[in-house]
């Protein structure tokens, strides 16, 4: 199987991230509020909101380079993706 090259051009923070009971409170014991990044889906699980264009709170764009706030206690779906799946943008697209 072919290693990920990740490109940096953000899909991956336009998906929806759950966060567990210590994720969130890594990122609390960093002094985020819970209030500004957490928003339930529809199970009642706690996840990271995302602005209108789906970009995650904790992304930062400044022109073409894309940083994360919380690189470094990112949430394991962040650090693990795209897991066993290949990112969309990282093959060549097919069409049906």
């Amino acid at each position: 199987m072919k290693k990920f090259e990740c490109k940096r051009c953000g899909y991956c923070c336009t998906l929806r991230a759950r966060l567990s009971f210590f994720e969130l409170l890594r990122i609390l014991l960093k002094g985020y509020k819970k209030k500004d990044f957490v928003v339930k889906d529809m199970k009642k699980r706690n996840c990271i909101k995302q602005f209108e264009n789906k970009d995650c709170y904790f992304l930062v764009r400044k022109g073409k380079k894309i940083t994360c706030k919380i690189y470094n206690i990112r949430p394991k779906m962040c650090r693990e993706y795209p897991g066993v799946n290949i990112c969309p943008n990282n093959k060549p697209s097919k069409r049906i």
